[in-house]
């Protein structure tokens, strides 16, 4: 089993300029192109306006993920490409290549490996080295990378195997979307794949389901039928955990205040809120942020 990231203090000099937030785990940090195939490092960054990333060379293979923001990327003398919600890609050690912000941020994950067969492994199961492409049910992704980012981070031996298998998952998703986008599920599954798509960009903003009807125009019946048939629950439950989601990710600073996150997402009854967040997470916003002080 190739070895997986213990919990280490984040290297500042890893961190690309522009970056202003992210979570990290690190592990092998010196590349090792003829040892054991295995995890480097990786995390997810919020890039401000400012990112911009150009090298002629990176030691690790990589495979990023764009979640939310748009930004553009270019492989050596290839024309840009425009980087949104759901863009999936990967480098190898001496391909050039530059990335930048476009807008407010860019909300991105990124795995890196090192090892023999570290191009090859990720090539022969998630054809995306300097090929990007776009997957249309991207919310797993984000699942996937969130969850291999904290398992990254427990010391517990229990947990290398874990880590390595999420990563095949992973992968195969990856592969999974990139075969059937465009022609499996037919027009049903494409729409649902619409909505849920841009429910997760725009859960924040977007307040009620009939607020994302009328922007999608969609019957609120058609959509909970597409959610129910290719989700197995409603949209509304689907909405309010990407909201309180945000608000637990919000809840992480020692400064955030229940009614000023409350206040944030749209709700001006933090009691309420607060019913809301512990429905979706089991445990109050006070309780929760205990957790982090």
């Amino acid at each position: 089993m190739p070895p997986v990231p213990r919990a280490l203090a984040p290297d500042q000099s890893l961190i690309s300029p522009g970056v202003r937030s992210g979570s990290y785990f690190f592990a092998h940090l010196t590349p090792r192109p003829s040892g054991p195939l295995g995890i480097a490092f990786g995390g997810r960054e919020q890039c401000g306006p400012a990112y911009a990333v150009q090298r002629s060379n990176f030691p690790f293979v990589t495979l990023e993920y764009v979640a939310e923001g748009h930004g553009s990327l270019q492989f050596g003398d290839a024309a840009p490409v425009t980087l949104q919600p759901g863009s999936v890609y990967a480098y190898r050690p001496g391909l050039k290549h530059a990335i930048s912000s476009e807008g407010r941020f860019l909300v991105k994950y990124f795995i890196c490996l090192s090892g023999r067969g570290a191009r090859s492994y990720l090539q022969a199961r998630a054809p995306v080295l300097a090929a990007p492409c776009q997957i249309p049910r991207h919310a797993e992704l984000r699942e996937l990378f969130d969850w291999i980012i904290r398992e990254g981070q427990e010391p517990a031996p229990a947990m290398q195997e874990v880590c390595w298998r999420l990563l095949e998952i992973l992968l195969l998703k990856i592969s999974q979307s990139h075969d059937q986008s465009g022609r499996a599920g037919g027009q049903a599954r494409n729409r649902f794949l619409e909505c849920k798509t841009f429910i997760e960009a725009n859960a924040i903003k977007m307040r009620s389901l009939d607020e994302i009807c009328r922007t999608l125009h969609v019957d609120p019946s058609n959509l909970s039928r597409l959610f129910r048939r290719f989700q197995g629950g409603s949209p509304y439950q689907y909405l309010l955990r990407c909201r309180m989601n945000r608000a637990a990710h919000e809840f992480m600073s020692p400064s955030a205040r229940v009614k000023e996150v409350a206040a944030r997402l749209g709700y001006d009854d933090p009691y309420h809120f607060s019913r809301l967040f512990k429905a979706v997470h089991g445990i109050p916003p006070a309780a929760f942020r205990s957790l982090y002080s």
